[in-house]
């Protein structure tokens, strides 16, 4: 807010109104009312972005500015508290990144998981395609998955079940970088919407439409089979120097993992 030029009695407002908010959150157990004295209530309207805001200060502070790993970090995103970088260079210094932003603070906690060819990040599954140098995105479905799409029975308009087919059909066809991948996708979201009752004609005239129009280039895979591996690494070195990380845009793609860090 400062950046852009809030006024000074506003922001203090804001903040008074945050730690009204934040500090007095009370719940009910057992005909006793207690008061939670850490961290943020689940379901606080402003929970999500004041938990956004603190990670966002601690990556600029201790990630892009502060931190002897920089030149390792070839590329780095966050979604909330989830975070997913490429790592280049030593495996095994991983630890020690993990070490050194663990006692940067003490209201963060790190789980990581590291892949040498492939890792899951949210719901995509990031491989490292060593033989065509180049980066692939399917989906990723938690093990604990299960098929909870609306009913065809349901008393829902029509146009909103058929949105629903449409909207599982067209991300696939944006999230998935391979041609092979993605019919395997589609035969997935078409077994599943034919065992929640949906009629199959309908479902074919939807995957025709998205195969088609994926086909002439309307939806485009967010993670093209044709960005060679030094294309992305040179739009990703755009994105990271916003930040000020240092990359090496010359690095060889068999150097890079993926590191995925969930706190």
């Amino acid at each position: 807010m400062l950046f852009k030029k809030v006024d000074h009695d506003k922001i203090c407002l804001i903040e008074t109104l945050l730690d009204l908010i934040l500090s007095n959150n009370y719940i009910m157990f057992d005909k006793n009312i207690f008061l939670q004295n850490k961290g943020v209530a689940m379901g606080s309207p402003c929970g999500a972005s004041f938990a956004n805001s603190v990670m966002a200060y601690w990556e600029h502070k201790y990630l892009f500015t502060d931190s002897e790993f920089q030149e390792n970090v070839l590329w780095y995103t966050r979604y909330q508290d989830d975070m997913c970088l490429v790592w280049q260079g030593d495996i095994n210094l991983t630890e020690g990144f993990i070490q050194h932003i663990t006692n940067k603070t003490d209201f963060l906690e790190f789980t990581y998981e590291v892949g040498v060819d492939s890792i899951t990040y949210l719901d995509v599954e990031l491989s490292n395609d060593r033989y065509n140098k180049q980066y692939k995105a399917s989906i990723y479905r938690k093990p604990t998955y299960s098929n909870a799409f609306l009913y065809y029975t349901s008393e829902h308009p029509h146009h909103q079940k058929k949105a629903i087919v449409k909207g599982q059909m067209v991300r696939a066809a944006r999230m998935v970088t391979e041609d092979v991948d993605f019919d395997l996708e589609c035969e997935k979201l078409k077994s599943m919407f034919l065992s929640r009752g949906y009629p199959f004609k309908l479902l074919l005239e939807i995957l025709t439409e998205v195969r088609n129009k994926r086909s002439i280039g309307l939806f485009k895979p967010i993670l093209s089979s044709r960005a060679r591996a030094d294309d992305i690494v040179i739009n990703i070195s755009q994105i990271t120097r916003q930040n000020d990380t240092i990359v090496e845009e010359d690095k060889p793609l068999l150097s890079q993992f993926l590191v995925h860090f969930l706190i």
